[in-house]
C-alpha cells in the first residue's frame, strides 16, 4: 500500500509497506521533494505484535515483548531509512514507531 505524499506544515510525510530489504518509492520521493522545498521527512512505521504473542499485563511477558518488537521495528526503520537519509544529508528526519495499524497511526 502506498500513499501519495503529502506536505504537513514544513514535513514531507510518507508511508507504505515492504518487506525489510526493499525500497519504497515513496520515501525516495520524500526526501526528493523534501530536499527541494528545504523541509524535513516525517517517517511513520505501524507495527503489531504476531497474534501468538500478545501477551497479558499479568503474567509479566508484556513488556518483554513489546519492547523486542519495537526494537525490531526501529532497527527496520533505521535500515530502510539510511540509503536515502544519506543521500539528503541536509534534510531533517523524523522517524516514529508506533504499535498500531498502519491507517490509526497516520490519521
Amino acid at each position: 500500500m502506498h500513499r501519495p505524499l503529502r506536505a504537513n506544515g514544513g514535513w514531507c510525510s510518507a508511508s507504505g509497506h515492504r518487506a525489510p530489504g526493499t525500497t519504497l518509492a515513496a520515501v525516495d520521493l520524500a526526501f526528493a521533494e523534501a530536499a527541494l522545498r528545504g523541509w524535513g521527512v516525517e517517517v511513520v512505521h505501524a507495527w503489531t505484535r504476531p497474534r501468538g504473542e500478545r501477551a497479558t499485563v499479568r503474567s509479566g511477558e508484556f513488556d518483554e515483548t513489546r519492547i523486542f518488537h519495537e526494537q525490531q521495528a526501529k532497527q527496520w526503520l533505521d535500515e530502510a531509512l539510511a540509503r536515502p537519509a544519506a543521500g539528503c544529508p541536509e534534510v531533517p528526519v523524523r522517524r516514529v514507531v508506533v504499535e498500531s495499524r498502519a491507517r490509526p497511526a497516520l490519521l
